[in-house]
């Protein structure tokens, strides 16, 4: 018994071109989410600030973070931005 394999019509088969990545960044890591909510770690990564710097801060409450449940702390940039600028000036958030 041999089994036949039908042929896909020519109106069904996906025409597109493969994905090709767009222009090089010549390395660049993509531009952050200000309104993204990144774990402590990944924070650390983005701003170049070293993460038990970063995790100090926030069990300061210098950085506020945010947790849902029983997951992961979680900071926003903007909270990281503000607590940096505050220390720059001398005082605390």
């Amino acid at each position: 018994m041999s089994k036949t394999i039908a042929k896909v019509p020519a109106t069904l088969r996906h025409t597109e071109p493969p994905y090709q990545p767009g222009p090089s960044t010549d390395g660049d890591p993509p531009a952050p989410d200000f309104n993204r909510l990144y774990s402590i770690r990944q924070a650390a990564d983005v701003t170049g600030i070293h993460y038990w710097l970063l995790l100090k801060a926030v069990n300061n409450g210098d950085v506020p973070s945010y947790q849902f449940g029983n997951a992961r702390r979680r900071v926003r940039l903007p909270d990281i931005e503000a607590a940096i600028a505050v220390a720059g000036r001398g005082g605390r958030a």
